[in-house]
């Protein structure tokens, strides 16, 4: 057997034993909770690996939302912190610990308190997690390159840097999260120690990043699950695209029932399901979204219409500067520099708006395609006839000649020439933008009130999508004196893979030209679309976990809304923390007796069924049967009745 097929072969066996028996015990009850009160043991003279674990434990919090306390050992030495105040507490470093301060900490876990540690200690191996001190045991040391998770048992996790530890002698109670994949020994394990619970991670939970995304994505749902502590403040304020070429056997008032129950107000759907021989029920659709109390939205992708437009008008499917049809990828290409095919497409948008009980539109991606610009021509758009005339009308030449390499205006030899065409690809993009918006605003006349959003790509962060696609975001944002919408912001898949904190710049960055937060908003892309083998800190192919909530949260924090790509692609386990995590920049924070809470928008306190009362400070009460606070805009103090 060649190692390769014993490596999967081994990792098979790990995701069937998470599988077989890793699900078969119960999670503890979900309706039974408390709010996570977090302190972490904090070393201000960490560097390197050391002051990135401590970090990360404290950013996948916030995450979410939820502000962790930072305590130094000396403050534990001294008795001035006392941890009953805490359910929770984080030692990255116990090695700072002094005895007294040690047996705080396992003093804290006896009585009730939870209790996270990661690495090889003394303390670790107090509650029986046991290894060679300063070094591994020459017997018992393997290597962690890659794990299993119980959460996702089919999904590899692996580490762009492998970490080593010992082997852990698992006990029957138990709670193995995470294995090492081709032995299958223990990583991380819950243990329940006298009247608390330890999560211990076997090597360090994130040396290579600030934000808690390099190693375990899952660590949230972990404190969810098995400490049962959650955060308290939500957002029910969620956008997602939805496509029903993803969806086809799905009874849409099912879905709509779904998506309102997971925060989801609105939806934007793809509007081009219209075929030869069927269109989408979007009737249906619409009827289904409301009656949740929800709002939907068209989403178009010119210059795609439909399938059924393509096959319909042949003589304006796109080409390529040999005169050859643009084959779809996704999207079926329109020559829309062609007047009478911008017309059509116009009327039949208009059409589409008017037919059914739209609440907005989402005018997404409208640019030139292309493979990369002008290093693979027969991917190389606009080339339709009526693009090359309007082009050699202004500048005296036809821009198909750009790739024949024997024309004076050869793109490797005649950069001034590719420059003009590129400028008449990004004035272009703009000028189309401008005669789609004209159309959307007689429906908005026609309809009263009605959501315009332009999606573009963030061509100022990343120039070469001039050159690529035509894209100027510049250009639509003077749009906005003439026109009302608001501009969505998305960053191209280059960027993905990225630190899912970068939407805070990105915010800030557009922020300062447009002038108003309200006339922003961001995407996000939330997809399975990584090279299991690239070179990236993430250890999933797909955004999920600890990474998904950190581009909810920086998100939020830099704008009032996002729409995210897509509900189908999200993974469950993920979206029903997403409302958490949208809850930035709200924060709330625990007084004596009580919660202060401040917030630019309603926001939902979530607390244990058994508060069933609280009361403002003003001296108004407030009731819930469910524990569920619903608060507006403001500033509030809620104290335990």
């Amino acid at each position: 057997m060649r190692a390769g097929t014993r490596r999967v072969f081994s990792f098979l066996i790990v995701a069937l034993v998470f599988a077989v028996s890793g699900y078969s015990r119960s999670l503890p009850d979900s309706s039974s909770f408390a709010e996570a009160r977090v302190a972490i043991m904090w070393d201000r003279a960490a560097t390197g690996a050391a002051s990135n674990d401590q970090a990360s434990f404290a950013s996948a919090f916030q995450s979410l939302n939820i502000q962790a306390d930072t305590i130094s050992p000396g403050q534990l030495t001294n008795s001035k912190t006392n941890l009953m105040e805490y359910n929770l507490l984080i030692v990255p470093n116990p090695k700072l610990l002094k005895s007294k301060a040690t047996q705080d900490v396992i003093s804290f876990v006896q009585q009730g308190g939870n209790l996270i540690l990661d690495g090889q200690s003394s303390l670790a191996a107090s509650f029986g997690f046991s290894g060679k001190i300063g070094g591994l045991a020459a017997d018992s040391g393997f290597t962690v390159k890659r794990m299993v998770d119980r959460y996702y048992p089919e999904d590899t996790l692996r580490l762009a840097v492998s970490d080593k530890m010992n082997k852990l002698t698992e006990k029957e109670d138990d709670e193995v999260l995470c294995r090492e994949a081709t032995t299958g020994n223990a990583v991380t394990v819950v243990r329940q120690y006298g009247s608390g619970k330890v999560l211990y991670f076997g090597i360090l939970f994130d040396p290579v990043s600030s934000g808690g995304y390099s190693r375990f994505p899952f660590l949230m749902q972990y404190v969810w699950d098995f400490f049962s502590l959650r955060p308290i403040l939500r957002r029910e304020y969620l956008e997602m695209y939805f496509d029903p070429g993803f969806r086809h056997n799905e009874n849409v008032d099912s879905l709509a029932r779904t998506w309102k129950s997971a925060g989801i107000q609105v939806i934007h759907a793809a509007a081009w399901h219209q075929h030869a021989t069927w269109t989408y029920n979007y009737t249906r659709l619409v009827s289904a979204c409301h009656a949740q109390g929800m709002r939907i939205y068209a989403w178009l992708e010119p210059p795609h219409v439909s399938e059924k437009f393509w096959r319909q008008y042949p003589a304006w499917k796109e080409v390529n500067y040999r005169g050859e049809t643009i084959l779809p990828q996704w999207r079926y290409l329109e020559a829309l520099t062609d007047s009478n095919c911008l017309q059509k497409v116009k009327e039949d948008y208009s059409n589409l708006l008017n037919a059914y009980e739209w609440d907005g539109v989402n005018l997404a991606e409208l640019y030139f395609e292309s493979d990369r610009g002008t290093s693979n021509p027969s991917k190389y758009t606009p080339m339709h006839p009526s693009a090359r005339a309007e082009f050699s009308k202004l500048h005296g030449f036809d821009p198909a000649l750009l790739f024949v390499d024997t024309s004076k205006v050869f793109w490797k030899r005649n950069h001034k020439a590719l420059n003009l065409f590129e400028r008449y690809r990004s004035e272009k993009v703009v000028r189309l933008h401008e005669e789609l918006l004209k159309t959307l605003e007689d429906a908005r006349k026609d309809k009263g009130s009605f959501d315009v959003i332009v999606t573009a790509f963030d061509d100022m962060s990343n120039p070469k999508l001039r050159s690529y696609l035509g894209a100027d975001i510049r250009g639509l944002i003077k749009l906005q004196k003439k026109y009302s919408f608001t501009l969505q912001v998305e960053d191209p898949q280059s960027r993905w893979s990225n630190d899912p904190r970068r939407y805070i710049a990105l915010g800030e960055r557009y922020r300062s030209l447009l002038g108003r937060r309200q006339n922003l908003m961001l995407d996000l892309n939330i997809l399975n679309y990584r090279d299991r083998y690239g070179n990236n800190p993430f250890p999933t192919e797909i955004q999920t976990g600890i990474e998904s909530y950190q581009m909810v949260y920086s998100a939020a924090s830099a704008s009032d809304r996002m729409t995210m790509y897509s509900e189908s692609s999200v993974r469950p386990d993920d979206l029903r923390f997403f409302p958490y995590a949208a809850s930035a920049p709200a924060s709330v924070r625990r007084v004596q007796n009580g919660w202060s809470v401040k917030t630019p928008f309603p926001v939902t306190l979530e607390l244990p069924e058994q508060f069933a009362f609280l009361r403002l400070s003003t001296g108004e009460e407030l009731r819930s049967d469910h524990g569920r606070f619903m608060l507006p805009e403001g500033e509030y103090t809620l104290l335990i009745k």
